[in-house]
């Protein structure tokens, strides 16, 4: 559920159970058991507004590589090249 938050402008504020937010690029993280340390960290996102800003901008920018349509791209352009290489081979 990261990708679909920063998809919609949301900043991630997680534990290190996910490992697409990155701490301080795109959101930030703090150990699973350290709650304090994420109340500190939301009131940090809350208050800063650059930060706030800087890591809403960079999440938006890695779900944006996750979109659908580039990732059905991807995935056609991989079988595209299986098939292509398997027809070369008989």
């Amino acid at each position: 559920m990261p990708l679909e938050a920063m998809a919609c402008g949301n900043v991630m504020v997680t534990t290190t159970a996910f490992s697409l937010v990155e701490d301080g690029l795109n959101g930030l993280v703090r150990p699973v058991d350290d709650w304090q340390g994420l109340a500190v960290a939301m009131d940090r996102v809350m208050n800063d507004k650059d930060l706030f800003r800087k890591l809403q901008s960079n999440g938006y920018s890695l779900a944006g590589k996750f979109r659908l349509e580039k990732s059905c791209e991807a995935f056609e352009g991989a079988l595209r090249s299986i098939v292509s290489s398997g027809s070369r081979d008989k």
